[in-house]
């Protein structure tokens, strides 16, 4: 039987799939479809991850997937922080464009080491009666949520500070968008 987050999950990844697509064909030349386009597409993969950890009883694939499920979820704050700087200004200045392709390359670097080599997620089992699945979170996992933690800050902090900036009823109805 298919669970309320089994199916809250498929209409997720769904979701972000269409919307990403739709954004995407309506305005392929601007940056920022192609920055809301990878989030979309990562919260997608994100959310595969989770639905398919639900289901496995093996402990080498689960361990996979919830390595990929973390992998996906600090990519998730790193294409929102890229979406933020891109979200309403197609031109950004160099000191900015500079500061996203240094934390884009730190950031595939450190999450694609860390979950790699389990620095962040370490193990997991199964224990118990009930056969629940347990997460042994490695070393670097509180650096791990900090990390991911700035991302989303700064990029909700962006978003809002644009949101108070504009003029436009367009779009702060955009960015109230982003928020649901």
């Amino acid at each position: 039987m298919i669970s309320l987050t089994s199916i809250l999950l498929i209409i997720t990844i769904v979701a972000n799939l269409i919307l990403g697509s739709v954004v995407l064909f309506q305005a392929k030349r601007r940056k920022s479809s192609y920055a809301f386009s990878f989030l979309t597409a990562t919260i997608s993969f994100w959310a595969v991850t989770l639905l398919l950890f639900g289901f496995t009883k093996n402990e080498d694939i689960a361990l996979s997937l919830s390595k990929g499920a973390y992998f996906a979820g600090g990519l998730i704050g790193v294409f929102l922080l890229n979406f933020s700087f891109l979200f309403n200004s197609e031109k950004i200045d160099r000191k900015n464009i500079l500061f996203l392709y240094l934390y884009n390359i730190l950031s595939l670097i450190f999450f694609s080491i860390s979950v790699y080599f389990g620095l962040v997620i370490s193990n997991v089992a199964y224990i118990g009666p009930e056969s629940r699945l347990l997460l042994e979170f490695g070393p670097l996992y509180s650096f791990y949520l900090l990390f991911t933690s700035f991302s989303m800050f700064f990029s909700l902090y962006f978003l809002i500070k644009k949101g108070f900036q504009t003029k436009d009823l367009g779009v702060k109805a955009q960015i109230k968008y982003v928020f649901i």
